[in-house]
């Protein structure tokens, strides 16, 4: 059996917030331009929350316009601002990322087998993956994304990714004795330890670094925390190699 990596892919092998904040600002200020009747923070603010409330709902812009008593055809077009500045500034900034490159070929070499258990839209985190140039790594054939697990239901996070987690162990053929998850947010890393993943690493970056893990037994919390992956690689070496190959001396 194989050694796996079980990664997060937003704010862990991409910086997501700091790329949506400057997409949300620069679509809102597109917006405000074309008749949008708010202050630049207000309306920003506004649509953060909103945002907040349903990440994955596909009609952010609109619910910002009837937040200020727009409706019909002028809506319309400024929501197709939005859209449109939105989606432009994401084809700028959603690119390969020379350190996400690095880490993911340092966890082929180290003959690790990798996937993505993420929470979003399934179309949207491939998407991702792919202007990233990354989803090749997570694919049996080409880049079709055979072992990217997105949960799209986020009623019940922690128990949905440990079920993603648990179906990418059986259709990876990994050993989760002799794995580890890296991931931005407390509940990943409980849900793959629950799911029988021996090692937590947390990437402390993005909007969630300081979120609390709240009643939560000590083994079920991070064994580790990096704000860089090339810190994640030196833990990977120093920490769960030396485990993999106890593991293989004692099973020799």
């Amino acid at each position: 059996m194989y050694n796996g990596a079980i990664l997060d892919l937003d704010n862990t092998l991409f910086d997501t917030s700091s790329y949506a904040q400057r997409a949300i600002g620069n679509s809102v200020s597109s917006m405000r331009m074309s008749g949008l009747p708010a202050d630049q923070k207000e309306a920003f603010d506004t649509l953060m929350g909103i945002r907040k409330k349903d990440p994955n709902a596909l009609d952010h812009f609109n619910q910002l316009c009837e937040a200020y008593g727009l409706s019909g055809g002028a809506a319309e077009k400024i929501v197709g601002i939005g859209v449109t500045s939105y989606h432009s500034t994401r084809n700028h900034l959603v690119v390969p990322q020379p350190e996400t490159t690095m880490f993911l070929d340092f966890l082929v070499e180290q003959e690790f087998r990798s996937c993505v258990v993420t929470q979003g839209r399934t179309e949207k985190q491939i998407d991702k993956l792919r202007r990233l140039n990354i989803l090749k790594y997570f694919s049996e054939n080409e880049e079709d994304g055979k072992f990217v697990y997105v949960l799209e239901d986020p009623s019940n996070k922690e128990e949905g990714k440990k079920q993603l987690v648990e179906t990418a162990i059986a259709e990876l053929g990994i050993n989760s004795s002799g794995s580890f998850v890296l991931d931005d947010r407390p509940y990943g890393i409980v849900a793959a330890k629950r799911a029988g993943i021996a090692y937590g690493i947390r990437k402390k970056e993005g909007k969630y670094s300081e979120e609390d893990y709240g009643e939560v037994d000590n083994s079920l919390r991070e064994d580790a925390s990096a704000t860089t992956l090339s810190e994640v690689s030196k833990i990977v070496t120093e920490l769960v190699i030396p485990r993999k190959i106890i593991m293989l001396t004692d099973s020799g």
